[in-house]
This record gives C-alpha cells, sequence and structure tokens, in this order.
C-alpha cells in the first residue's frame, strides 16, 4: 500500500514536472515565435523604407543627368562665341603700328573674351560638382541595392524557411509516459 502510494505520488510528481516543462515550451515557443515575426516586421519596414530611398536616388541620379546635360549644352553654347571673339581679338593685334590703337572696340573685344571666360569656367566648375555629385549618387544607388538584396534575402529566409518550419514543426504539450510494451521475440 505505501509503495502504491509513494509511486503514486512520485508519478503524479513527474506529471506535474513534465505538464509544467511542457507549458514553459509552449511559452519560450510562443516568445521565439514573437520575435521572429517582430524581427520580419522590422526587417520589411527596412526594405520598404530602403526601396523609397532608392526611387528617391533614382530620381535624383535622373535629374542630375538633365542638369549636366543642360549644362554641357550651355558650355558648347558659349564656346563658339569665345572662339570668334578670341579669334577677332587675335586679328586686331596683328594690325599695322599704327592701326594697333587700344580704342572702343578693342576694349569692348577684351571684355567679352574675359567675361566669356569667366562664365565657361563657372560653368565648368558646375560641371565638375555635379559630376562628383553624380558619382556620389551612383555610390549610394549601388549601396542601396546591395541592401535591398541582403534584406530580400533575409525576409525569404526568416519568412518562407525559419517561421515557415517553425509553425510547422510537430510538438506536443503533454507527454504521454505509459508503460513500455515488451517485445515478443
Amino acid at each position: 500500500h505505501k509503495s502504491r502510494a509513494a509511486s503514486e505520488r512520485s508519478r503524479a510528481e513527474a506529471e506535474r514536472v513534465l505538464t509544467s516543462a511542457a507549458n514553459s515550451m509552449v511559452k519560450a515557443w510562443n516568445t521565439t515565435n514573437q520575435a521572429f515575426s517582430e524581427r520580419i516586421s522590422e526587417c520589411s519596414d527596412t526594405h520598404t523604407k530602403l526601396q523609397g530611398h532608392l526611387s528617391l536616388t533614382l530620381q535624383e541620379l535622373y535629374d542630375l543627368d538633365r542638369y549636366i546635360k543642360m549644362l554641357m549644352n550651355a558650355i558648347k553654347a558659349k564656346s563658339a562665341p569665345l572662339k570668334v571673339a578670341q579669334s577677332r581679338l587675335e586679328l586686331r593685334t596683328h594690325r599695322p603700328e599704327v592701326e594697333a590703337t587700344k580704342d572702343n572696340p578693342q576694349i569692348s573685344l577684351i571684355s567679352e573674351v574675359m567675361e566669356l571666360q569667366n562664365q565657361l569656367a563657372k560653368l565648368n566648375a558646375k560641371l565638375d560638382d555635379a559630376e562628383s555629385a553624380k558619382k556620389m549618387l551612383e555610390d549610394t544607388k549601388r549601396d542601396l541595392e546591395k541592401d535591398i538584396r541582403i534584406k530580400t534575402l533575409s525576409l525569404l529566409i526568416d519568412r518562407q524557411r525559419c517561421m515557415a518550419f517553425r509553425l510547422n514543426f510537430p510538438y506536443h504539450t503533454r507527454c504521454v509516459c505509459g508503460p513500455r510494451e515488451t517485445e515478443v521475440q
């Protein structure tokens, strides 16, 4: 009688410990699943933000390309008048001594050449700045595309591999302990 009662107490204690362990396992399982879901949500939000940033960067690159073309056209447009003014100035400097005077047309030509050279220098400086900015945007674009690929792969792994496996993994909250069947040989 005493051994039977002790056996029942032991069995009840074992059942209580197993139930407690199973409940702890379920709690840990749910906590991990919640953490995974939060990580997937954060990763998805970051992925969306990166895509938005990439869209803005692509628009900035497009606008900058148009600006660079405009600057190149402006430089081209200023180059021809500068050559004409320089040629006229050069011809005036080769005049015979009596006609080689510093008159108003000569002063105007010198002023025109200097003004055109200043404008071209400013346009070339703007072009250099724009091309530097374009290089930085292209680097940013490349980095964003790399980050998006990484986030896409992370989401694929987390959603389709880890979470799918976790949610379909068979486990039982109750351990069924019973007498072992002995094999008959």
